[in-house]
Parts: structure tokens; C-alpha cells; sequence
């Protein structure tokens, strides 16, 4: 996943069944220390279809169309 691509948010776990106005683009790519393990996790800001932007953990994004 890179700036550009297009994303849908998909999760199959009712902790983040809330609405998503899918598709939307990645405007930014963070990584940081995990509160969990050694590894990094990478976040992603999003712009939504609907003008809205939030801020997704990379694992529940799925690249639907890749920026060249």
C-alpha cells in the first residue's frame, strides 16, 4: 500500500462494525511502535468518498486500485 492507492475498509469483527463510505484514498502513511509486540504497525490517513478523513490501521485496508 502506497499514497495514492485506493481502499476499501474491511473487517469482519463487530469491534469495528461502523460505517465506512467506501472507497478512499491514502494520503499518508505512518508507522509506529506496536502497544502489543516488537513490530511496527502502519497506519494510514484516508480521504473517504465522502470528504471525511480518518486515520486506519494498515490490516483493514484492501487495495482495490494501486497509484502508479
Amino acid at each position: 500500500m502506497k499514497v495514492g492507492d485506493v481502499v476499501n475498509f474491511v473487517s469482519r469483527s463487530w469491534v469495528t462494525d461502523r460505517y465506512y463510505p467506501n472507497p478512499g484514498v491514502v494520503h499518508k502513511i505512518q508507522t509506529g511502535p506496536s502497544a502489543l509486540s516488537d513490530k511496527p504497525v502502519a497506519k494510514a490517513t484516508i480521504l473517504w468518498s465522502d470528504s471525511s478523513i480518518t486515520t486506519e490501521h494498515a490490516c483493514y485496508l484492501e487495495v482495490i486500485s494501486e497509484s502508479r
